[in-house]
């Protein structure tokens, strides 16, 4: 199974991902991975799919021409028209991807601002 999972606490809301190789620093452009470019974030963004409608879980199918390996899968909440490297962030999800398996290697983990008082 391919498929990227969030259960959030809103329903409606615009929520996308974007998928990073794991301690490499590249990032799943849409087309081939690629060292992070501020100005490329919204091919960076992978959107997700409420689904059921009102049911709180977003959804999206990973990248399945990714090679074999270790991501971090980083969700996102929309705040405007297109989306920014200020949205919101939700967490951060490890996964595994074995070339046809999205494998959870963790817990959903949360984003949790220090910095803000």
């Amino acid at each position: 199974m391919d498929e990227i999972k969030w259960r959030d606490s809103v329903t409606g809301a615009i929520e996308y991902c974007v998928v990073e190789e794991y301690m490499l620093g590249t990032y799943w452009n849409g087309i081939s991975l690629e060292i992070y470019n501020i100005s490329h974030w919204v091919n960076y963004a992978l959107g997700l799919t409420e689904n059921p409608p009102g049911g709180y879980e977003y959804k999206a199918t990973f990248p399945n021409t990714l090679a074999v390996g270790y991501y971090l899968v980083s969700i996102y909440r929309q705040l405007g028209i297109s989306p920014l490297i200020t949205d919101t962030l939700l967490g951060r999800i490890p996964v595994y991807w074995d070339g046809s398996n999205l494998l959870y290697t963790g817990i959903q983990i949360p984003f949790v601002d220090l910095r803000s008082g």
